[in-house]
């Protein structure tokens, strides 16, 4: 059974009441927006062409082996900690998705061109691309999950290369693995993608995990990415002795 995957996505274009679209743009309350940059807000969504086409490459492996500080499938490891200690205490058969998804060239196009007449729209169309490819990554992520292999099983959250522990030039690694340059992705020199609205991430499976995060394991803090407290009492529990 092929485990492994590209699919077109259908995100729509968010609202300008969306609230994970004002909470790019700086505002929690929608009430507290100025009549201006509302009006900024809606004329840019509803009069530039939001070229998007959003896609999705994904492929999985069963976990081999979980040491102290890595993650490991035959082909490729998670140089990661924190979720190595997650991953330390999954029960069961434990497998990682790794999958990328962009919306294109098209959409970086429209965001330079609508620098060169207003700085305020360009950061707008900016912030809707944002909010779009994450909507596009959690639709991928649900496509993923139905798939006959992980029945039975759940998922993490999604991490990527350059946040928690896991070093952003492990980017080099994934795209050797996954190969994101098949729905147009690009790998630039410093670890950043091309597209800009691109996202590369991946998802650890297992029939029992203790939390679908690593923060009970991470007692670093002033995290702004923190989604649970730390643990002290589970923080060691179950972490393999070898390296």
């Amino acid at each position: 059974m092929t485990e492994a995957g590209q699919a077109r996505l259908d995100i729509p274009k968010p609202d300008a009441q969306d609230s994970a679209l004002l909470r790019h743009l700086g505002y929690d309350d929608p009430g507290r927006i100025p009549v201006d940059t509302m009006a900024l807000l809606r004329g840019t969504i509803a009069e530039i062409d939001m070229r998007a086409s959003p896609v999705g490459l994904w492929r999985m492996a069963a976990v081999t082996e979980v040491t102290r500080r890595q993650i490991a499938t035959k082909e490729m490891k998670w140089e990661t900690p924190v979720w190595a200690r997650l991953a330390g205490q999954m029960q069961g058969n434990v497998r990682a998705s790794v999958f990328a998804v962009t919306l294109g060239v098209d959409f970086d196009d429209v965001v330079v061109a609508s620098q060169m007449k207003s700085m305020a729209m360009s950061f707008v169309l900016d912030a809707v691309g944002s909010v779009m490819v994450e909507r596009a990554a959690d639709q991928l992520i649900e496509i993923i999950s139905r798939h006959p292999v992980l029945q039975g099983f759940v998922g993490t959250r999604r991490f990527s290369p350059g946040y928690c522990d896991w070093s952003l030039t492990a980017q080099s690694q994934l795209f050797a693995f996954l190969q994101p340059e098949k729905i147009g992705i690009a790998l630039m020199p410093g670890g950043g993608m091309r597209p800009q609205k691109s996202i590369t991430a991946a998802v650890l499976w297992a029939e029992e995990m203790p939390c679908d995060s690593p923060c009970p394991f991470c007692p670093k803090k002033g995290c702004d990415h923190r989604r649970g407290e730390y643990i002290h009492k589970i923080a060691n529990k179950g972490i393999p002795t070898d390296e």
